[in-house]
């Protein structure tokens, strides 16, 4: 008994591209085949998979571009962190001396005019 290789028939009736006749005998063979359901199936799955390849191949891309991204930004906060830092040490500096002068400044006008 000959076995009939069914992928070229699935192919094209997958495309449209069977005549009516072609159609008919084929959806005949679908009833009674389950083997050949489940690689109908696999197959219909499989071009959908590949049409998405696209959509995969877009999303992968902007995985990768947001990425990039997020490193510049940690690079970019970083880079600021010392100059935050030197600000906040010559303020502090500042209001210490600031606060020392007033503490310490008991003269009035006439100690220092004479000094």
């Amino acid at each position: 008994m000959k076995t009939i290789d069914f992928s070229y028939f699935i192919e094209r009736y997958i495309a449209g591209e069977m005549d009516p006749s072609e159609k008919k005998w084929f959806e005949a063979e679908l009833e009674g085949n389950v083997s050949l359901q489940n690689d109908l199936a696999l197959r219909k799955k499989a071009d959908a998979a590949l049409v998405r390849h696209d959509i995969i191949d877009l999303r992968n891309k902007l995985a990768a571009i947001e990425k990039e991204r997020k490193e510049k930004v940690v690079i970019a906060a970083g880079g600021k962190t010392p100059r935050f830092r030197f600000a906040a040490v010559v303020t502090a500096l500042v209001l210490i001396g600031s606060l020392y002068l007033v503490t310490t400044g008991t003269q009035n006008y006439e100690t220092i005019f004479r000094k």
